[in-house]
């Protein structure tokens, strides 16, 4: 009986919010919508993206891909668009397949228009003119308020850092990147809901802005989904179904170039290949979809084709190229 009076104390205590306070909030956010003091998004610069995915606040963002096909890469590429647009947001960027160098360089390349071998060249110097572009590529990255954790850790410790990092900045708007899900060192048989449930509440005590990179399973590769040019859908996604469950946006990357049976089928169409990189929105709960999301069947609807040169973390929308 003590426990049970002790346990109604304690909940006591949790205030929750009345119904008409959450629709004043509503209301007022709408207001501000329509009259253009603010957007219902986080403008990234790149019309494609706006409009097709629209990215938000409070919000988990699941990537997925196979192994060596630009996942964290397109991150980047996200995030510095983001934090080119958005002067107010800050990023916490776990990094377990990276380290901080070469996450450091992953935002130059685009800038110096210069990949890792060119700007480390062994045994050579750089040119007065290459050395520039190095320089001012920095400078440009040096205005990205990021803060690196390059030694994996558990969920429990990786929701303290980004805790304590939102807390330092309650003035900024915070996003986490945790790159990848399969590196997150905790372990046991509800390994994966605990990541995902754990992300869950950080999102919601944050209001941040989460994406998780994760890998595909095996089936994914078969060959029987060489008709379909290995397009994959959710349900290729690795471990539990928390993974589909929790995330509002899934983005699934597709790039056929890393299949040695498309190259083959398609070999005099090579060069197009490797700079043919396909972003599918399987699931966006904040925006409608033409299907629900793609466990089993899918639609042209939801696809974004990019150019993309890899070696510089260079991705265009294919509709905005000029």
């Amino acid at each position: 009986m003590e426990f049970a009076l002790d346990e109604l104390k304690l909940h006591a205590k949790i205030e929750g919010k009345g119904l008409n306070n959450v629709l004043d909030s509503i209301l007022d956010n709408v207001g501000k919508i329509n009259r253009g003091e603010t957007l219902s998004y986080l403008k990234t610069g790149v019309p494609t993206i706006d409009k097709r995915i629209a990215i938000t606040m409070d919000n988990i963002v699941l990537i997925g891909g196979a192994a060596k096909h630009g996942k964290s890469k397109f991150t980047t590429y996200l995030v510095r668009k983001l934090l080119e647009n958005n002067k107010d947001l800050m990023c916490q960027w776990h990094s377990y397949e990276d380290d901080e160098n070469e996450l450091g360089l992953n935002f130059v390349y685009p800038y110096a228009m210069m990949n890792g071998p060119e700007i480390n060249q062994k045994g050579k110097k750089l040119s007065e003119e290459q050395l520039e572009r190095v320089q001012l590529a920095v400078q440009r990255a040096r205005s990205f308020n990021i803060d690196i954790h390059d030694k994996p850790l558990n969920i429990k410790d990786i929701s303290i850092k980004f805790l304590i990092f939102v807390k330092k900045n309650p003035d900024k708007k915070h996003i986490l990147v945790i790159d990848n899900a399969s590196l997150i060192l905790d372990e046991g048989n509800d390994r994966d809901d605990k990541i995902m449930n754990t992300l869950s509440s950080l999102r919601q005590k944050t209001k941040a802005l989460i994406f998780v990179i994760h890998h595909f399973n095996d089936e994914q590769m078969s060959l029987d989904r060489l008709s379909t040019g290995f397009r994959p859908l959710i349900k290729d996604l690795k471990g539990r179904e928390a993974y589909r469950r929790v995330p509002k946006m899934v983005l699934l990357i597709n790039y056929p170039f890393m299949y040695s049976q498309i190259l083959n089928a398609y070999r005099p169409y090579k060069d197009i290949l490797k700079h043919m990189y396909i972003v599918d929105v399987a699931a966006n709960r904040l925006m409608p979809l033409t299907n629900d999301d793609h466990e089993e069947e899918t639609s042209d609807d939801s696809l974004i084709y990019f150019y993309a040169d890899l070696n510089y973390n260079i991705f265009i929308p294919l509709n905005e190229l000029r």
